[in-house]
């Protein structure tokens, strides 16, 4: 469950809460993985339960623990992830 907003005093939106900060930690991530995309293993579980992946670690800033992920650094890779999602 996300609980998602903005705040605007100019032309900048921010994110607020917790899933917020995530996703946007995840997308940084995918940037110095040099990856199309990087999610957390918990939320490819719940979407594609079937399909086996292999797992990292990624540290975000204000967790405790690492979060466990996955990266797809192909675009086909991710094409294929999604054919399988029903």
């Amino acid at each position: 469950m996300a609980i998602v907003g903005f705040v605007s005093a100019d032309e900048s939106l921010q994110f607020l809460g917790d899933t917020g900060n995530v996703a946007a930690k995840l997308e940084a991530a995918s940037k110095s993985f040099g990856a199309t995309l990087v999610v957390s293993a918990v939320a490819l579980k719940l979407a594609a339960p079937e399909v086996d992946f292999e797992k990292t670690n990624v540290l975000i800033a204000g967790k405790p623990e690492p979060l466990e992920v996955a990266v797809f650094k192909e675009q086909r890779d991710l094409h294929t992830l999604l054919a399988t999602i029903h």
